[in-house]
């Protein structure tokens, strides 16, 4: 008699499938989706438009209260259904964030395993992550490093929460298995894709400064790619470049024939580390050149030197690009040996598998795994 598989939600995480995984029935599911305005005038004018915002109010566990003390009839019928659609799951993952009040929670998936992952790190921590910690089962985090000053696990610590476990953020896409050739022999010189959120504007307009056509250039800008050109009304600097968006599947076949995987993250003091970027450089033969973490912890998932470059300021990047841009033999070198680091460790059916039976096996128990 064929065993019952155990069924696995991760909600806000795009499959194309339902991917089974050893013992494992994984399902990608979306979280709950508001728009319009909340009929709220009076938290208008106590905390501004975002707080009156369903989208962005949900990011936050102070406005995620009020709707549920207040009993919103669009909130709380969303919530039951997203409540009702993991009746048949055995476990429940949030992957981006929760939208779910903690006592929603507790009594509508009492018998789940409930798991918050840690995501948008250290800038959400205490906005939409620690709150809600106590009607959570388990926890990961994607970011060894917290702060400057301690990591993610020795925060966990000192809230006294044990159950948790570090989670590499890698996506459910195919890596290629790439020879020393198809790694050295590359056109494009340096590329990054990404937002311009925080400070990262200002690094990105000295990297094109730097390297202009040589460097590029993609992402979801504000005001379709021009929002560079609007920064002086905002009493920024102008950034004179216009960014596009790029699909999914272009974005893969750059990665392909570039040289360099420029990478940062949002804080402006070595902080968070690995983001996506940081391993879809490596599986996809890009050098990973990215900034540091918080006490060096991005060492943790590339070795320095030998499968990644590091680099402490936006200055000392644009030389290391550089030198290793017209250092063929040990831009390769590198990129190769994390290149295989990435197929033997990072690949998303072994990174969520790895997570799921040590949630499963003796970490976390529920009478729903245990059937």
């Amino acid at each position: 008699m064929q065993k019952k598989l155990i069924k696995v939600a991760i909600l806000g995480l795009r499959l194309d499938a339902i991917r089974e995984l050893g013992r494992f029935e994984v399902h990608g599911l979306p979280l709950i989706e508001l728009s319009g305005l909340r009929r709220s005038f009076r938290g208008l004018l106590r905390d501004g438009l975002g707080s009156v915002q369903y989208g962005r109010a949900m990011l936050k566990a102070e406005y995620v209260d009020d709707l549920y003390r207040n009993r919103n009839p669009k909130y709380m019928a969303a919530a039951q259904a997203l409540l009702d659609s993991l009746s048949d799951f055995d476990v429940v993952i949030f992957s981006t964030y929760n939208p779910l009040h903690p006592e929603l929670l507790a009594d509508g998936l009492k018998n789940k395993i409930k798991v918050l992952g840690f995501t948008d790190d250290p800038h959400s921590t205490y906005v939409r992550g620690i709150p809600y910690l106590w009607a959570f089962d388990a926890a990961y985090y994607i970011s060894p490093a917290y702060s400057s000053q301690m990591g993610f696990s020795e925060l966990f610590a000192k809230i006294g929460y044990k159950r948790v476990k570090w989670l590499p953020l890698v996506q459910p896409i195919d890596y290629p298995r790439l020879t020393f050739d198809e790694i050295r022999n590359r056109s494009i010189t340096m590329a990054y894709v990404g937002a311009p959120t925080g400070s990262k504007i200002d690094r990105l307009k000295a990297l094109d400064q730097a390297f202009g056509s040589d460097l590029a250039l993609f992402g979801r800008w504000r005001m379709k790619g021009y929002y560079g050109y609007v920064r002086p009304f905002l009493g920024e600097p102008p950034f004179l470049r216009t960014v596009r968006p790029i699909t999914q599947a272009d974005k893969l076949l750059l990665y392909r024939k570039t040289k360099i995987g420029f990478n940062m993250h949002v804080s402006n003091i070595p902080s968070e580390c690995g983001n996506m970027r940081t391993y879809e450089a490596a599986a996809f033969g890009m050098m990973l050149l990215s900034d540091r973490a918080g006490l060096n912890l991005q060492r943790e998932i590339f070795e320095e030197g030998k499968e990644a470059i590091y680099y402490d300021s936006i200055e000392e990047a644009i030389e290391l690009a550089r030198f290793y841009a017209n250092n063929t033999e040990e831009r390769t070198r590198i990129a190769l040996a994390a290149h295989r680091r990435a197929l033997a460790e990072y690949s998303w059916e072994k990174v969520t598998h790895d997570f799921l039976t040590w949630l499963i096996d003796g970490k976390v128990s529920s009478s729903a795994a245990s059937k």
